[in-house]
């Protein structure tokens, strides 16, 4: 296999250990969509993780009361946004934290565009707590 630093596996290394290994010549691009392919056999698509959302904030609710997760869908059941804080961490920042909440966002660059939001605080010794995260 391809010597590289990284544990991720990119389409040039790909190509590269296809014509070492196997003789067979594979473009940037075909190498690309294999290993996109690849993923979503290892890890689903994206349409399978936003369907299971439902159920797994059901059971992060049931498994620890107290715990605030919603979901937003639109008149066809589709997907809008979504939100959640467990319930130690909202404690943890009644009892513990300064009273200032530090938000920070990405763009999500993927099927689903959208943005990925956190909510973080810092308690007495400076370390960070996360308290919310949300998916808009």
């Amino acid at each position: 296999m391809g010597k590289t630093r990284s544990k991720v596996w990119r389409p040039n290394a790909i190509s590269m250990d296809l014509n070492a290994l196997l003789e067979v010549n594979v473009d940037y691009k075909q190498a690309w969509r294999v290993k996109q392919y690849a993923m979503e056999l290892l890890l689903g698509s994206s349409e399978e993780f936003f369907s299971k959302l439902p159920i797994y904030f059901h059971n992060l609710k049931r498994h620890n009361p107290g715990t605030v997760a919603y979901i937003q869908t639109d008149s066809e059941d589709y997907f809008e946004c979504c939100f959640y804080a467990i319930r130690s961490t909202i404690r943890a920042f009644k009892s513990f934290c300064r009273k200032v909440i530090i938000m920070d966002g990405a763009h999500l660059m993927g099927d689903f565009k959208g943005t990925i939001l956190h909510a973080v605080a810092m308690d007495g010794n400076n370390q960070i707590l996360p308290l919310a995260h949300g998916i808009c």
